[in-house]
């Protein structure tokens, strides 16, 4: 690693790193998926932090199928809903809510598939990076 520049984000497994990015927004979250798809057989143990956890990360959380999540910074709708389905949230920082792009789109939006499929529609994300 180049001196001053830390990963956004990191997969751990038995306090081991298995996966780091140093880019921003959602993207990271999307190609983490794609490594453990092709990578990992059992996400039992997988561990993941991520530098900002606002709602639409937590959702591709939940979708990726992560059980554990550390997070610099993540929102109280972020943790509602991971709490809400069993994900273990451990943070630096809560804070009421993220000023994002992706946030303000689907606030009002609850249901995972739901949010996932309009993240997809908008550009948010792009399906099969």
């Amino acid at each position: 690693m180049i001196s001053g520049l830390n990963p956004t984000l990191r997969l751990f497994k038995d306090h081991k790193i298995l996966y780091s990015n140093m880019e921003r927004g959602l993207k990271p979250l999307l190609e983490v998926d794609n490594f453990i798809n092709k990578y990992i057989q059992n996400k039992e143990g997988l561990e993941i932090y991520d530098k900002v956890v606002g709602k639409a990360s937590a959702i591709i959380i939940y979708n990726i199928g992560l059980q554990n999540v550390q997070a610099g910074v993540v929102s109280q709708p972020a943790k509602d809903f991971l709490e809400s389905r069993g994900i273990k949230v451990a943070y630096k920082k809560l804070v009421e809510k993220i000023n994002d792009k992706a946030e303000s789109l689907i606030e009002s939006l609850e249901n995972p598939e739901e949010v996932y499929k309009y993240m997809i529609k908008r550009g948010i994300i792009v399906n099969n990076l």
